[in-house]
C-alpha cells in the first residue's frame, strides 16, 4: 500500500506533465510560426538575391557590349586618322620616307582588355544601383573592381562586387559575378594585326588571298580613299566592323 508521502510525490509529477503538455500545446502554434517565418525570410533574402544577380548580369551585358561596340567602332577620338567620307579612320600603320612600308601599331590584347575593365568599371556600377532599389531588404554594396578577358569565341567579364542582402536576422552574401559577350574579338583583332603585319614588312597587303584561305570567318574589306592612303574594314558580322587605316608617307 502506497504511503500518503508516494502518492503526493506521484500527484506532483502529475501535474508538471499535465502543465509541461498543456505549454506545449499552446506554444505549438507560436513556435510553428516563427520557425515558418525564419523559413519564409531565409526564401525572400535568396530570391532578392537572385533578382539582384540577374540585374546586374544584366548590366554586365549590356556595358560590355556598348562598350565592345564603342572601341570597334572607334567612337574615342582617334590621335592619328584621315577621313573617310566623313568619317575619321583611325591610322594604325604610319607611312615610312621613301618607303612603300610603314610603321604598325598592332592591337594588344592586354591592353584592350585593361582599358575596357576600367572603362566598364565607372558604368557598372552606376547602371546597378540605378536597377537595385529596396525598401524591404537591407541592401549594401562593397567596392567594384571588373576584369575583362578576351577569349577566341567570346570576352568574359567578370565584376567583383561584395553584395550582402539582409532582412531580421538573416543575411546573405555574394561578391562574384559575370557575364559572356558572344562577341569574336579576338579573331577581329588577330585580323588587323596580320593585315598590320604584312603592310609594315612589305607595304602591302593580299586581300583576296587572305580573305580566300582564313578559316576564322574574318572578311577583309578595303575602303576606297583618296591618295596613297589604304583603309581596311574587318569583321565577321555586318554590325561588328573594326576599321583603320594606313596612312602614306606623311
Amino acid at each position: 500500500m502506497l504511503k500518503r508521502g508516494q502518492i503526493t510525490t506521484f500527484i506532483i509529477i502529475g501535474i508538471v506533465i499535465v502543465l509541461v503538455f498543456a505549454f506545449l500545446f499552446f506554444a505549438r502554434d507560436t513556435l510553428i510560426d516563427k520557425f515558418s517565418s525564419s523559413v519564409n525570410v531565409e526564401k525572400q533574402v535568396n530570391q532578392k538575391m537572385s533578382e539582384i544577380a540577374s540585374a546586374v548580369e544584366e548590366c554586365i551585358a549590356e556595358e560590355g557590349n556598348r562598350q565592345i561596340k564603342d572601341y570597334i567602332f572607334g567612337n574615342s577620338e582617334p590621335e592619328s586618322y584621315f577621313l573617310y567620307h566623313t568619317e575619321k579612320i583611325k591610322v594604325l600603320c604610319e607611312g615610312m620616307p621613301n618607303s612603300d612600308k610603314c610603321i604598325a601599331s598592332p592591337l594588344v590584347i592586354s591592353v584592350i582588355e585593361k582599358e575596357l575593365a576600367e572603362k566598364l568599371n565607372e558604368n557598372i556600377y552606376g547602371c546597378i544601383i540605378s536597377e537595385v532599389n529596396s525598401k524591404t531588404f537591407d541592401v549594401k554594396f562593397g567596392e567594384s573592381a571588373t576584369d575583362v578577358k578576351i577569349d577566341e569565341e567570346n570576352v568574359l567579364i567578370s565584376v567583383q562586387l561584395p553584395v550582402s542582402v539582409s532582412k531580421n536576422d538573416f543575411k546573405l552574401n555574394r561578391d562574384i559575378f559575370s557575364k559572356r559577350i558572344d562577341v569574336k574579338l579576338k579573331k577581329i583583332i588577330n585580323g588587323v594585326n596580320d593585315i598590320l603585319k604584312s603592310e609594315a614588312l612589305s607595304g602591302q597587303f593580299d586581300m583576296t588571298g587572305y580573305n580566300k584561305n582564313n578559316i576564322n570567318g574574318i572578311i577583309v574589306n578595303e575602303l576606297q580613299v583618296n591618295g596613297g592612303n589604304r583603309a581596311y574594314e574587318v569583321y565577321i558580322s555586318d554590325d561588328m566592323k573594326f576599321r583603320f587605316g594606313v596612312r602614306d608617307e606623311a
